[in-house]
């Protein structure tokens, strides 16, 4: 039987990058650590994220107002501008796992920032040209 491998990643948020292993699905082991990807300084670091149909990795950036999509490969395919500062995670949701839904933070935000920023804290959604993919869950 041909084992099966998948990916596993890691946001490493203070280092700004988004670490990748393959994933043995019948062993449970992660191996052959890279780097996925690299955040710019400014862009905020990235946080939470998902993966659609096409293999693409959705990563929400904390502190940088943007949901940033990254090819298989890891580049950058590009970026959703968002209204608020700290958006937090991303997962595939609704029918058809068509919907994107992000959380967001306002923890250590001033008044002039909450009052700048009125949907920090909410659920937002977007509708991206892709859908997420189903996954089953398992106990470790």
């Amino acid at each position: 039987m041909e084992r099966r491998w998948e990916y596993f990643f890691l946001s490493h948020s203070y280092a700004r990058e988004i670490i990748a292993f393959d994933y043995d699905m019948e062993g449970g082991r992660i191996s052959n650590r890279r780097v996925f990807a690299t955040i710019p300084k400014g862009l905020g670091i990235p946080d939470g994220a998902a993966i659609d149909s096409d293999g693409g990795y959705w990563c929400a950036l904390h502190g940088g107002s943007k949901l940033r999509r990254f090819n298989s490969d890891g580049s950058v395919d590009r970026d959703i501008d968002m209204p608020v500062s700290q958006p937090t995670m991303c997962a595939f949701a609704g029918e058809r796992l068509a919907t994107l839904y992000i959380t967001s933070a306002s923890d250590n935000m001033s008044e002039r920032e909450k009052a700048e920023q009125p949907l920090a804290g909410a659920l937002l959604g977007v509708l991206p040209d892709r859908e997420g993919i189903s996954r089953q869950p398992f106990v470790c």
